[in-house]
């Protein structure tokens, strides 16, 4: 929780305001954005189902919503609507693979370096090239 603790201070900092965000709000945040994403990517690509490229609306005959709807209620949230934010949400989601200590993030392009305030201090490296294929290894590595 205190790194979440952190990204909410951050956020105020930058907002350059006081307001009432907690690392668990953030984190809560996160997590219902993952939710959505998952679900609307999934709605996407069911068979029955179009996709508008100038709105971002998932489309379908009025039947083939209710169906689906009644099998999976998540849906319905976005048959009269696009998810919010789709190209940002693609770029913090999309083709992330969380694996733990060996998740694979292949959006980084370039490697930064951060500082973890810990009794060791470490510092750790992360980033690959996507578009290297030989580059499989995590983008968390201990320097």
């Amino acid at each position: 929780m205190e790194v979440w603790n952190s990204v909410s201070e951050a956020v105020c900092a930058i907002a350059g305001k006081e307001i009432p965000l907690t690392g668990e709000k953030c984190q809560a945040k996160l997590e219902n954005l993952k939710r959505k994403w998952k679900v609307w990517i999934r709605l996407k690509e069911m068979s029955g189902f179009g996709y508008d490229t100038l709105t971002g609306a998932v489309t379908a005959p009025d039947d083939v919503w209710e169906t689906e709807i009644q099998k999976q209620p998540a849906i319905g949230e976005f048959r009269d609507r696009a998810i919010g934010n789709i190209a940002e949400l693609g770029e913090i989601f999309e083709g992330v693979q969380a694996t733990g200590c060996h998740a694979i993030y292949p959006r980084f392009r370039q490697t930064e370096s951060i500082t973890i305030d810990s009794p060791s201090s470490t510092t750790l490296s992360r980033g690959i090239n996507s578009d290297d294929a030989s580059s499989a290894s995590s983008p968390l590595q201990t320097k």
